[in-house]
């Protein structure tokens, strides 16, 4: 048996759904028999340390415009995004588009420092 394991999970609303093998081969033919992704992110949740971007300065999609597509039900999150990084707006667009949003308290500060680590 190789000394390496290929793990992963995906969170449905009808549980936890395993990918495991003790190969990669293995773990992508578990992985095969899995929804498809719009199926798996329609009514999940969604755990974010920093509130989900309004404006990606990448120029890539908005992160939160893309959750409310996807139709997730909720998402938690630990800290909005502040001033200092981009205007945000990510929580206004979750909500107007049907997504609940819950604000995790007492992580703000964690949530922060993770997020600003690298930054200058």
């Amino acid at each position: 048996m190789p000394s390496t394991t290929i793990a992963a999970s995906v969170s449905t609303a009808d549980g936890v759904a395993p990918v495991v093998g003790p190969t990669s081969d293995q773990a992508v033919e578990s992985a095969v028999a899995l929804p498809a992704i719009e199926d798996v992110l329609a009514g999940a949740d969604c755990y974010a340390t920093m509130e989900p971007c309004s404006i990606r300065t990448s120029g890539g999609p908005s992160c939160a415009l893309e959750l409310v597509r996807a139709k997730v039900r909720r998402v938690y999150l630990g800290v909005e995004e502040p001033l200092d990084f981009v205007k945000c707006e990510g929580v206004e667009i979750l909500e107007k588009g049907g997504v609940r949003v819950e604000r995790v308290r007492g992580l703000e500060e964690q949530c922060l420092k993770a997020a600003r680590r690298g930054r200058s």
